[in-house]
This record gives C-alpha cells, sequence and structure tokens, in this order.
C-alpha cells in the first residue's frame, strides 16, 4: 500500500466538507441521536466534573457558588438514579422525551448561570446536554409519528404504542404538544384539538399540589380551552370556537390565551396556512413496515445464492431480488456483530447532526433528522474490509480516489437516530445546480451510481426504508443490506429509486451506507445492450467481471 492511498485525496475530502459540514450552534444536538441521549445520562457524573474544572478556570465569585450549588443537587440526584433502567427506557417515545426534557430544564438552569460562550471548552461540554431547542424537536417528533403511523393522541399520552408500553405523559406536556403543533399547517390543527382534548381529560383526573414543580404543574384549564378556541377558529369551526370562548372566560378572562382567542373572534382575521402535503403512499408503507414482493407475481425476483464478483467461486452471498425496475435487493449476514459493534463504537462520539442540500447550500431541516460520521477505509481495517466486500458484492469500484481528484465511492457513513428520527423522500443522486454547488471534483466524478445501506441495528417498531414508486418496504434486520442503483444503466436518473427512511417509533437505529460513484465506475458496470436495458440484463456480465 502507498503512502498516498493512506490518507483521503484532497478533492474528495473538499466534496465531503462541501456536502456535510454544517453549524449546528443554536439547534438541538441531542434528540436526533438515540446514542447521545444515553450519552447523556451515563455520563453526567463525568461532564459536571469537567464542567467544575471550566468554571474553576474561569474564576471564582457569584458564578462559582452557584455552580457549586447545582454541581451537589445534580451530584445527589445521580446518586439515586438507576441509570441502566433510564437507558433502557430511551428507546421508548415517552421516556426519551422526559429525559430531554428533565436535564434540558435542569442545564438550562445552568447555562444561564455560566453564559457557555465565555469558554470554548465551556461550550462543548454543555453541548453534551439537552437544550430547549432538543424538546421542541422531539415534541414535533411526536406529531410526525403520529401523522405517520396514525396513532391516536390518548394512546400515545399512555404511553402505547402499538402495544410498546411505556411511562405516561402528564397533561403538562399533552398541552405542551398540542402548543407545538399549533401553527404549522391547517391539518396540524386538527393534531393540536386532539391534544388538546387528552390534556383536558388528563386535567379533569389530576390535581396540583404546593410542592409539585412550577415546571411539571398542569395548565390551567382556562388556557387549554383558549388554546382550543383558537385551534377551532382556524379550522373555521365559528361557532365552536365561540362557545369554547363563553366557557374559558368565566373561568379567567385574563388569560393570555383566552385574550387572544377573545381578539380572534372580535377582529376575524384570515387564517394562514403553511404547505402541508401528505405522503399517503410513504405512510402506507411506514405503516406496513415490510413489502418486499408486488402485487403481482414476476418470477424473476427470486433468491440466490449470488457468487462475488472476481473472487474465489467457492464465495456466495445471500440474494433476495425485490424489484427489476428499479434494481432493487437484499443481501443477507453481509457483515459479523463484531464489525458492527467496531463501527459504532468508532463513531460514536463523532456523531453529528446531518443536514440536507438546499439552494443556499447546506442546511439543517426537519426533513432529516439524524446525525452522522464519516469513516474512510485508512481509518480502520475493518471499514476498508466493508468496502472490499461491498465491491466483491456488486462488482462496482469502491476506491475512495487514486489520482488526487477522481473517486468511486465515497467514506463510509455511519447514521444514528433519535426520537422519530427519519429522512423525507429523497434522491440519492445530485442535480446539476447542485453538483455545481458542490464544486469542479463533484462534476468531474458524474454522480452517485448506486446505494449500499447497511443495517447495523434491529429496530423494535418502525425505521423501514421504503420506495414509493417502486411500491416496497424494508424493515431494519441487523447484518442485512439493501442495495439499489440509482442511474439505469443508460444513465438515465432513475425515479423509482426516490426512497424515505421511516420514523423509528420504538428502539434504536444504526445504519452504514456507501455510495458509488459513476467516474470510477465506467469499466466495472457496463452498457445495456438496447437503451431499455435493466440492470438485470447485464448483471450476470457484471458477475462475472465482463465490462
Amino acid at each position: 500500500m502507498t503512502e498516498r492511498s493512506l490518507v483521503p485525496s484532497l478533492a474528495l475530502s473538499t466534496v465531503m466538507l462541501l456536502v456535510f459540514s454544517c453549524t449546528v450552534s443554536v439547534l438541538g444536538k441531542v434528540y436526533t441521536s438515540s446514542y447521545k441521549v444515553m450519552n447523556m445520562v451515563r455520563q453526567e457524573e463525568t461532564l459536571l466534573q469537567d464542567l467544575h474544572v471550566d468554571v474553576l478556570e474561569l474564576g471564582g465569585g457569584e458564578r462559582l457558588v452557584e455552580f457549586s450549588k447545582f454541581f451537589v443537587e445534580r451530584m445527589s440526584l445521580i446518586e439515586k438514579r438507576e441509570v441502566e433502567k433510564e437507558v433502557e427506557m430511551i428507546s421508548h417515545p415517552n421516556g426519551c422525551y422526559k429525559c430531554i426534557k428533565e436535564f434540558s430544564e435542569a442545564y438550562n438552569k445552568l447555562r444561564e448561570i455560566l453564559d457557555p460562550s465565555s469558554s470554548e471548552s465551556l461550550r462543548e461540554h454543555m453541548d453534551f446536554f439537552a437544550s430547549e431547542e432538543d424538546v421542541k424537536g422531539a415534541r414535533r417528533s411526536f406529531i410526525r409519528l403520529q401523522d405517520v403511523y396514525r396513532l391516536r393522541a390518548a394512546d400515545m399520552a399512555n404511553g402505547n404504542y402499538t402495544g410498546f408500553l411505556g411511562p405516561p405523559l402528564s397533561c403538562k406536556d399533552t398541552y405542551d404538544i398540542a402548543r407545538t403543533s399549533m401553527g404549522e399547517s391547517r391539518y396540524s390543527f386538527l393534531r393540536s384539538l386532539e391534544w388538546l382534548n387528552v390534556t383536558l381529560d388528563l386535567l379533569s383526573n389530576e390535581s396540583s399540589s404546593p410542592e409539585e414543580d412550577p415546571q411539571e404543574r398542569c395548565p390551567h384549564e382556562s388556557s387549554v380551552l383558549g388554546l382550543k378556541g383558537r385551534a377551532l377558529f382556524r379550522l373555521k369551526r365559528w361557532e365552536d370556537a365561540k362557545e369554547v370562548y363563553d366557557k374559558a372566560v368565566k373561568q379567567d378572562n385574563t388569560d393570555p390565551e383566552v385574550v387572544a382567542l377573545e381578539k380572534d373572534l372580535t377582529e376575524k382575521p384570515k387564517p394562514f396556512y403553511r404547505p402541508y402535503s401528505i405522503d399517503t403512499k410513504v405512510y402506507s408503507l411506514c405503516s406496513q413496515e415490510s413489502k418486499l414482493t408486488p402485487d403481482e407475481f414476476d418470477p424473476r425476483l427470486r433468491c440466490m445464492y449470488r457468487p462475488a464478483s472476481l473472487r474465489p467461486p467457492y464465495l456466495r452471498y445471500k440474494q433476495e431480488l425485490l424489484s427489476v425496475s428499479p434494481y432493487v435487493a437484499l443481501f443477507y449476514d453481509v457483515m459479523s456483530d463484531v464489525e458492527g459493534d467496531v463501527i459504532t463504537s468508532t463513531v460514536k462520539d463523532k456523531l453529528i447532526r446531518a443536514t440536507t442540500l438546499q439552494k443556499k447550500g447546506r442546511s439543517i431541516d426537519e426533513a432529516r433528522t439524524s446525525d452522522l460520521h464519516f469513516l474512510y477505509d485508512f481509518e480502520s481495517p475493518a471499514v476498508a474490509k466493508i468496502g472490499q466486500r461491498i465491491s466483491a458484492i456488486t462488482g462496482l469500484n469502491t476506491e475512495q480516489e487514486w489520482d488526487n481528484v477522481h473517486y468511486a465511492g465515497e467514506p463510509l457513513q455511519i447514521l444514528n437516530y433519535g426520537l422519530g428520527g427519519h429522512y423525507a423522500t429523497h434522491t440519492d443522486t445530485f442535480s446539476e445546480e447542485q453538483k455545481h454547488k458542490l464544486g469542479a471534483t463533484a462534476l468531474e466524478n458524474g454522480n452517485r451510481i448506486a446505494t449500499f445501506l447497511i443495517y447495523l441495528s434491529d429496530v423494535d417498531k418502525g425505521g423501514a426504508t421504503v420506495f414509493p414508486f417502486a411500491d416496497r418496504a424494508v424493515s431494519p434486520v441487523k447484518n442485512m443490506a439493501l442495495f439499489w442503483y440509482s442511474l439505469e444503466p443508460s444513465g438515465k436518473l432513475d425515479k423509482a429509486t426516490d426512497h424515505s427512511g421511516c420514523p423509528v417509533m420504538v428502539g434504536h437505529k444504526w445504519v452504514a451506507n456507501k455510495w458509488m460513484w459513476t467516474y470510477g465506475n465506467t469499466f466495472t458496470r457496463r452498457c445495456g445492450l438496447t437503451k431499455d436495458a435493466t440492470q438485470l440484463d447485464i448483471d450476470r456480465y457484471m458477475i462475472h467481471g465482463w465490462t
């Protein structure tokens, strides 16, 4: 191996930086990764010790006194905490939310005392803890889970997610979720109304005590009614809104929500709705979780032991062909548990928020909620071996660089999803406009030709990969790989490979994927003999390495 091959090329590194880097200083950094939430619980004591050092370095005074009080309180709480039991509950949406919320409320107080911007080390350590933005993101995740899987707010509040049981939500939680849903779209007002009705039911069964934490205290009924009336008003149910107002004003006519409702009813502003679309096909496939065969029988779709390309003849991989056009296949047992553990342990403390490429560049987007890190072959023998295995299975070149300009494959992308983590329908390829933004190197290397996605974990519920145009849904199975070509043999984009990552309902989701590019595979993926040739038509030639 040459010295040059031990490091990634400057060209590929530049493209990776442009494609995946993004500043996330003002947005939630924890809720999009289940590992980060678990690590926050497990490492709190160590992180508090680090914060103590940071505060000492900034000098004494009132800040040190206030931190010392906080330190003693949290250390006392840690001693009583059943850490592993809490970590186990993070796999459930309600347990995860409660954990994020509890840490956010505690450490937001500390943020006010310490001012994280006063020290880089202090800021980095505080970033390990959930913030108010994480809580808001987690609430939006509840709405997403409810929409996609058609869940009842009452069941979610009780901790029942299609039979997966967890801790219940408080009336304060359900009210906050309703508030988060307000103002998004006409459809979301219906969701808000449902959560407000659940809140009213909980209020009728709960009572506050003087010793209760004010932040956990249930909202006044007048506030809930006021918000409910505003939701009804935006749904153009004027008479219902007026009836709710008459009830709310008798309880507290000074409540801000009641005053806002009165203003709506008096001035009657025209409701403004943000664009909102319901992808019923994606939602249906996500709910099915697994749809591997078409509605009509196709004899070409079968299981086989696929010989490895240009490898010893005894080497075989278990393949199941799911679709001919687009070409989508499953490969079972492509890696071992040990290899998966090595990969996830390597990236756990390097995860950053995933972004999407927009007109103004990379940015954080609610369409994609997960954390990621890229691993180059030179960083780990396990990673290099997986790249070689992907090449053997697919017959494609996965080299990351060879002349500081051109490459055949990207580094291995590792992703971890958090509460309701998902990726909305998208294509893996880049448009010409996007490639121009990425620079000359991306333009010279063509486009992403294929994707090899490996599931590094099972998922208790949700988290399927679905192809709405191909009518397929694949549930995660540990060590299984999903493979598809984004480009037809002719080089034309195959729109049917647009896909979605369904929200994770219960459990933890880890995946790894490798993208292969056209330039580096000019002589490995042959052209079809006809303009409308499918990948299946040329597959047997590629298996034998005939270009």
